[in-house]
């Protein structure tokens, strides 16, 4: 049996970035921590850690309290080979169950929508306190998986089960003074599987396949969020262009909801006397999840000689995408689109009362509306959004793609020189948005899902040498 112990503390001094010119301050980090590892007769191995940490922010509006988060973790492995006799096909299968407990430090920062000023550290007397009550994130996860080999050990089958909570999850949450502060209002949960299967394939002594199959599913459900002194639920969102992201209860983490069209009793799109849109008033309209429930990869070597061919597909399934370029573009009437409808309204003699294009509202009424009229209202001008822009973001391409070959002996026994042609993200097998879905506008929490004038996608092809010796 193992155990050690480390204890470690550090000191910094630092100034704020200027609430009040008297919010200097400082902080410091104390952890402890400790580590045991158990093994009996190469069957049963267990291994356990434990941290603890204590974290002190000194401001002016905070009263010097300490912060604890911490850190635990204990896990097993069984090696069910050395208890049971397998068949002979059967060459190894090990069972392995983990969980631990982590906590992240409560976040020191705000953020004022109305200045974009990101303040570190100090806390303005009209936050309300938020961050004096806040406490440390924490993530339980257990997790259990099994290992098997199979057919003198070609055939490799790995099995992963995890199911994690997020308590006390921080997120944004503003007010009317423009000032957003991080709070503990969610538990998120995850539940999902991973699994990889493998196998290589020894053709003849010169040429040997070896290919892994890789898939994972992950489900997210929101079981709480915040509630106010009064009992209410509060209302946690992102807005985007007209696209509300909100996190409450029983909704999935990373739902987008819009305003609709309003509607008639029978669903045909309302126009006003003046012929115009009318958006309703809520976020009422769910369009999807910007997140992908599937994620698939097929890795892929071929060994021939002294020839080496390798490539990767991956891609996921599910989640959609929001094109607000195109939306954009729309509002403005400079797209391909809104050029199409003019051509169509001066081709077949559609026009306004007041003489403008026109179109066919796409609801089967009949009805006409002018073309500048519908794509000013459902494009991203003035902020506003439809669902005419939300794709679906399933996708699959060609990652990676290698061709090597390796001149043995060149420079003398075992001093090899290999020359490789590599290139990376090729090209798209299969692709339904009019972008990447993999390119989004930011990393932040509800803006994964959106294209926005980004960069493309790059294709990269280049060449490697390799010397060994």
């Amino acid at each position: 049996m193992k155990l050690s112990t480390v204890v470690n503390g550090f000191n910094t001094k630092y100034g704020s970035t200027g609430v009040t010119s008297e919010s200097d301050g400082s902080n410091w980090d104390r952890a402890v921590f400790a580590t045991a590892q158990l093994g009996w007769k190469e069957k049963v191995y267990l291994d356990a850690s434990f941290r603890a940490d204590a974290y002190r922010v000194y401001r002016q509006f905070n009263n010097n309290k300490d912060k604890f988060y911490g850190y635990f973790g204990v896990g097993a492995n069984v090696l069910l080979n050395e208890f049971f006799k397998l068949p002979e096909w059967w060459n190894y299968a090990k069972i392995r169950a983990s969980y631990s407990q982590v906590g992240n430090a409560v976040p020191n920062r705000y953020y004022n929508s109305a200045t974009s000023n990101d303040y570190t550290g100090a806390m303005s007397a009209t936050s309300s306190g938020l961050f004096t009550s806040a406490k440390p994130e924490t993530t339980k996860s257990f997790e259990t998986g099994l290992e098997m080999l199979f057919l003198d050990n070609r055939l490799n089958v790995d099995f992963t089960f995890y199911n994690t909570l997020v308590t006390d999850l921080y997120m944004p949450i503003g007010n009317t003074a423009g000032i957003v502060v991080y709070e503990n209002s969610a538990k998120v949960r995850n539940l999902g599987i991973e699994t990889t299967i493998g196998y290589n394939f020894q053709i003849n002594r010169k040429l040997r396949w070896r290919t892994a199959l890789n898939f994972s599913f992950n489900d997210n459900i929101i079981k709480e969020v915040g509630y106010d002194a009064a009992g209410r639920q509060k209302q946690i969102y992102t807005d985007v262009a007209g696209v509300r992201v909100r996190y409450f209860e029983g909704d999935a983490f990373g739902d987008m909801y819009v305003r609709d069209l309003k509607r008639n009793d029978d669903g045909t799109i309302f126009l006003t006397s003046s012929g115009n849109l009318i958006k309703e008033q809520n976020y009422t309209k769910l369009i999807g999840n910007m997140n992908s429930k599937w994620q698939l990869g097929w890795s892929n070597t071929i060994n021939y000689k002294n020839f080496q061919l390798s490539f990767l597909i991956n891609g996921r399934i599910g989640g959609k995408v929001i094109s607000l370029t195109e939306a954009m573009l729309d509002g403005l009437g400079l797209s391909e689109r809104t050029a199409v409808a003019r051509d169509e309204a001066v081709s077949k003699n559609l026009y306004t009362a007041d003489g403008q294009p026109a179109m066919y509202l796409p609801d089967g009424s009949g009805n006409l509306i002018g073309v500048r009229n519908y794509y000013q209202v459902v494009g991203a001008r003035n902020s506003e959004y439809s669902p005419l822009y939300a794709y679906n973001a399933t996708n699959f391409r060609l990652r990676e793609l290698s061709l090597a070959y390796t001149f043995r002996n060149l420079f003398g026994e075992n001093k090899d020189l290999s020359l490789s042609f590599i290139g990376r993200n090729l090209f798209f097998i299969y692709l339904d948005a009019p972008v990447d879905p993999d390119i989004s506008l930011s990393t932040g929490n509800g803006l994964g899902g959106f294209e926005f004038f980004n960069t493309p996608s790059t294709r990269s092809i280049g060449f490697n040498v390799k010397l060994t010796y």
